[in-house]
């Protein structure tokens, strides 16, 4: 059974996309983020937080409403409970797998959400603003971003790190 009222289903979350490194996107709007945080002195433990958009408030700023998404659309209501459990029973199964098989075996699933798979970006950076050409995020084992520019492949591991249609 879907977490979803009937009024909510046609502008619901259906197949998101991802844009590296933590963007949830909703025909290209921004519906949610992802946030890892490793912690010190623990190998192998993280801290998650996730932030997902069940409605935008009316009085948002007609900009900020432009690049935005939400599960309900204006007047529609979602059980939360049930769209949380459904959503931490996905991240459980997710975390299950990587912590057996490592990232290779989510990447398959990851690169078809990719948002801006072979698309022209801008990467904003520690070093500055330029264009380059996103190859294929996500690409090895490890979650690195890779970027081709001027014909050779560069390797974006962390920092930070902003991609923007170009």
């Amino acid at each position: 059974m879907s977490p979803l009222p009937a009024r909510c289903k046609e502008s619901a979350l259906v197949r998101p996309a991802l844009k590296w490194p933590n963007d949830i996107l909703k025909d290209g709007r921004k519906l949610g983020g992802i946030l890892v945080e490793l912690v010190p002195g623990a190998p192998h433990a993280a801290v998650i937080g996730i932030g997902i958009n069940l409605r935008l408030p009316a009085a948002m700023p007609e900009d900020v409403r432009a690049a935005s998404a939400a599960i309900c659309a204006a007047g529609g209501a979602v059980d939360e409970n049930d769209l949380y459990a459904a959503l931490l029973g996905e991240l459980l199964t997710t975390l299950e797998t990587f912590a057996a098989k490592g990232f290779a075996a989510i990447r398959p699933e990851w690169m078809a959400r990719h948002a801006l798979q072979d698309a022209r970006v801008r990467l904003s950076s520690d070093f500055g603003p330029r264009a380059a050409k996103a190859s294929a995020a996500a690409s090895n084992v490890d979650g690195a971003l890779l970027l081709e520019v001027d014909g050779r492949v560069e390797r974006v591991l962390s920092g930070e790190v902003s991609l923007r249609p170009a």
